[in-house]
């Protein structure tokens, strides 16, 4: 019963001193701490309590410490309120930074063909290339118009006594289109018989150079005229003519 008593009076005296510490309105030093505890040191013989601040003081040989929190236990969770009005629009916020950029795309239908775009200017002429190897004989083109005549070249030297019974002459060509920096050539020929005696290459543009020009034998017998080309001009095809002098016994 004794021990009742006391157990009894020290929650008496508890709540004498919560009672003055917040009825009253008055604070001790750091009562409560700053965690909201209130520190107590309770005389275990008699059934004193006093309040202590515990970074000042402390509880005696004879004294039990204990400790309160101010605050009580945390009550259950209220009702939902109802929803308040809507507020006005806040301004506008700044612009965030730009992201990163984001994964490539599928590749997307095929468009429409546009329209053919016009010719550019043709652009200068590049320099000649090595002269590749000579292509096979294409088939005799239909004879060209014969174009004027060159310049006189020197007298050569006296070629060897001819057969006699020479007693015509007549010219036969061949023509052959010559692609944009590529080589060809062509070939003329005499009639069946006749004996070839000279010949030559032409073109109607210095885009032309002429690769080799040399004469036909069959033989042993000269008996037509063949010539290759450069076409030194990147974009267009160009003609060669090739001619050969022919005699008829």
């Amino acid at each position: 019963m004794r021990f009742l008593r006391r157990r009894r009076a020290l929650w008496v005296a508890l709540g004498l001193v919560v009672g003055a510490l917040t009825a009253g309105g008055f604070a001790l030093g750091a009562i409560p701490d700053g965690g909201g505890v209130i520190h107590g040191c309770y005389q275990k013989n008699v059934g004193n309590l006093r309040v202590i601040d515990t970074s000042t003081d402390s509880c005696r040989a004879s004294e039990i410490p204990i400790s309160w929190s101010q605050t009580g236990p945390q009550g259950p969770v209220g009702p939902v309120g109802p929803v308040g009005p809507k507020g006005d629009t806040g301004a506008v916020g700044p612009a965030g930074p730009v992201g990163p950029v984001g994964p490539v795309g599928p590749v997307g239908p095929k468009g429409d063909k546009g329209d053919t775009g016009a010719v550019g200017p043709a652009g200068s002429a590049g320099a000649v290339g090595p002269a590749g190897s000579a292509g096979a004989v294409g088939p005799a083109g239909s004879a060209g118009a014969v174009g004027p005549a060159g310049p006189a070249g020197a007298v050569g030297p006296a070629g060897p006594q001819g057969p006699a019974g020479l007693v015509s002459t007549y010219v036969n060509s061949a023509s052959v289109s010559v692609a944009g920096a590529g080589n060809n050539g062509t070939e003329a020929d005499c009639n069946s018989g006749d004996v070839a005696t000279g010949g030559g290459g032409h073109s109607e543009t210095y885009d032309m150079t002429l690769v080799s020009s040399q004469p036909n034998v069959t033989s042993g017998t000269p008996t037509g005229w063949q010539a290759y080309a450069h076409n030194a001009d990147l974009f267009y095809s160009h003609t060669l003519t090739v001619y050969v002098i022919c005699s008829h016994s």
